[in-house]
């Protein structure tokens, strides 16, 4: 398969809270499409004092930045 390349404007989805799949090979729709089948790419921008659960699989990597803009 050809490289390809694909954006989204996702900050709608982020500005409402919890986890939002950014680029999926499961099909989210509203996420970009990846060619690694089961594979989601999740990222959020919590608010103070929200949590979120991880979804489950096989194997997950979390990452936590800090910061404001």
């Amino acid at each position: 398969m050809n490289p390809s390349y694909e954006q989204r404007d996702i900050k709608e989805q982020l500005s409402q809270g919890g986890l939002v799949p950014i680029a999926s090979g499961r099909g989210h729709e509203a996420a970009i499409a990846i060619r690694q089948k089961g594979a989601v790419l999740w990222g959020g921008r919590l608010r103070p004092g929200e949590t979120a659960c991880v979804p489950d699989a096989p194997y997950v990597h979390v990452f936590v930045a800090e910061g404001g803009c």
